[in-house]
């Protein structure tokens, strides 16, 4: 089982997904940390099964 963790600065959700698919991940949970007008925080736990 793979494991990826990882935080991402950035405004679009579907940035971040698109980062993890690239990456190779099968699974993706991800946390906004911190939300704001200009660019959220999100951390993301990625895995593979």
């Amino acid at each position: 089982m793979d494991l990826g963790f990882f935080y991402i600065i950035e405004g679009n959700e579907n940035v971040l997904l698109e980062t993890v698919r690239k990456c190779g991940f099968s699974y993706c949970h991800v946390v906004k940390v911190i939300s704001r007008i200009v660019h959220s925080i999100f951390m993301c736990f990625c895995y593979n099964i």
